[in-house]
């Protein structure tokens, strides 16, 4: 706004007057410059808010190229982080590459020297291998002429020693067999004697006790030593508390078939005619007396006597009772070689020095005690043909084959199998028995043989492959020899 203009506002009555003087151009005039004035004052305006709208741009512009120099430098920060690990990453891989190689070198240039050592080591141990080689066969040589020099020596030794062993041998044995004759001769010499044994609250009278109500008749022939004879048995069973019904001379018993002693049991009278009710009373009635005379001629065994159970005629004798007929002593026969050969196969001869005793001990293992005992506790308790009673022999100048028996005895006991009596150390012996052997005394007891043989050889126990059979009586006993 101009000078002119306020002064105008100020004086509006002076301003409607001249507008109807004649001075109106001059008012246009000052319009007009008014108006010139007031539009070049808006260009000064029209700056200032160019100015202004500048500043707020410029300020505007400052605040986004703030928030992009921001940015920018995040960025800028991030992407030298990624380039520093970069760069670190390839400065480790080049010093883990450099690393390498250089390894590489070292491990090449060090194979390289360990070959070249172990070749010159190889090379040195080749030499001396041919070098100790050489000394070894020229050694060896040495020595295998020495050593054969050495067993010609040897040999010629051992054929000299085989030689005196030989003739030692034959002396052995030949003065045993006449020691054994001396024997057999002082024996013959000797009379029949029956000591009277007692240790232990038991008596050697004991097994003759359970027969006391046989009562017995003893016949002797009338020389002096069969009369002895017939005393000492008819004093012992006395003691035993046997009845002797009566004590005779008969010269009939001078026939050599009368030597030694007969046992002779209660015979029945003929069972022709009878029920079989009264047939089996009358079988039945003889076995007292069968036992009893077994028993008699097992005593009188273990006494070294000679005697063995004869046969009475049918009803010639009371029911249990027997007879014994005392012969005279039995002269000692030596067996020819042919009869050697034949019975050695049973281990039946008696004549030849005694066998050595094993070296290493035979005992029954644990297994083998197992499987004896389960094989023989199959067998039914009423099977009375295969329950039949052992009696079990020893060589008794063998202590191992005895102690072996002994196992035996015990294993048999504890499975409840009847024994005939306790261990027998027998001193007249086979002397070819080897292992064990049976002896079957009578016909029905191949079963009771064949259930303990098997027992034993399945359990590995060495068993005679087969028995020998001497059918004396059914009241004997089966024997199981346990030999050398």
């Amino acid at each position: 706004m101009t000078i002119a203009t306020m002064q105008a506002d100020k004086n509006p009555t002076s301003t409607k007057n001249s507008a109807s003087s004649t001075e109106q151009p001059e008012i246009k005039a000052q319009e007009s410059e008014v108006k010139r004035l007031a539009d070049e004052a808006k260009w000064p305006s029209r700056f200032n808010i160019g100015l202004l709208l500048a500043a707020g741009a410029v300020a505007v512009l400052i605040a986004l190229n703030s928030q992009w120099l921001r940015r920018s430098t995040g960025r800028l920060s991030v992407a030298e982080g990624v380039l520093t690990q970069l760069r670190v990453a390839k400065v480790k891989a080049d010093a883990e590459h450099k690393i390498e190689v250089d390894t590489q070198q070292v491990r090449s240039d060090a194979a390289t020297d360990v070959t070249v050592k172990t070749e010159a080591v190889r090379q040195e141990a080749k030499t001396e291998q041919k070098r100790i080689e050489t000394e070894a066969q020229k050694e060896i040589a040495r020595l295998t002429a020495e050593a054969e020099t050495a067993r010609l020596g040897i040999a010629t030794a051992q054929a000299q020693a085989a030689i005196a062993t030989e003739n030692a041998a034959n002396a052995n044995e030949r003065a045993e067999q006449e020691a054994l004759k001396r024997v057999e001769l002082a024996k013959t010499l000797s009379r029949r004697t029956i000591p009277f044994v007692f240790g232990k609250g038991k008596t050697n009278l004991d097994p003759l006790k359970p027969f006391a109500k046989i009562q017995v008749m003893v016949e002797y022939l009338p020389e002096t030593e069969p009369y002895r004879a017939a005393r000492e048995v008819a004093s012992k069973l006395s003691q035993a508390g046997w009845k002797v019904l009566s004590f005779e001379p008969n010269e009939q018993l001078r026939e050599p078939w009368w030597d030694g002693v007969i046992v002779e049991p209660y015979a029945a009278k003929s069972t022709k005619g009878l029920s079989d009710v009264e047939m089996m009373r009358s079988i039945r009635s003889e076995y007292p007396s069968q036992e009893a005379a077994t028993a008699v001629v097992a005593f009188l065994h273990s006494n070294n006597w000679e005697a063995r159970q004869g046969f009475a005629e049918r009803g010639e004798l009371p029911i249990d009772t027997m007879r014994i007929r005392v012969g005279l002593k039995p002269e000692p026969r030596f067996i020819t070689a042919a009869e050697e050969e034949a019975l050695a196969p049973f281990g039946l001869t008696q004549t030849g020095p005694l066998p050595r005793q094993r070296e290493t001990a035979r005992h029954l293992t644990l297994q083998q005690r197992e499987a004896i005992a389960e094989a023989l506790s199959k067998i039914p308790l009423g099977r009375t043909d295969l329950l039949q009673p052992v009696l079990v022999r020893c060589p008794a100048e063998n202590t191992e084959a005895c102690n072996f028996a002994g196992e035996i005895v015990e294993l048999l006991r504890s499975v409840k199998w009847p024994l005939a009596a306790d261990l027998i150390h027998d001193k007249d012996f086979p002397r070819r028995t080897k292992g064990i052997a049976f002896r079957e005394m009578w016909r029905g007891q191949f079963m009771a043989r064949a259930v303990l043989s098997d027992a034993l050889r399945n359990a590995g126990v060495e068993v005679e492959s087969r028995s020998a059979q001497e059918y004396f009586s059914p009241t004997e006993p089966l024997q199981m020899l346990v030999g050398w």
